[in-house]
């Protein structure tokens, strides 16, 4: 992040949009599965949303850009 933020206003851009990581996941588990879980793991989910899942990331992004 700290290599990346910087060249981001090299073409005068005025922000930048950055995805968390699977954040297309309905590619994951195919029609119909949207889970990246299997059937048998899903008591090892901890958290309700995505973006729970991916707190650190976002704050990172976030304080750091």
């Amino acid at each position: 992040m700290r290599r990346a933020v910087p060249t981001f206003a090299l073409s005068g851009a005025a922000g930048f949009e950055i995805a968390p990581p699977l954040a297309r996941k309905e590619c994951a588990g195919g029609p119909g599965r949207p889970s990246i879980f299997a059937a048998a793991h899903q008591d090892k989910i901890w958290c309700r949303w995505d973006f729970e899942r991916y707190w650190l990331f976002n704050l990172l992004w976030g304080r750091l850009s």
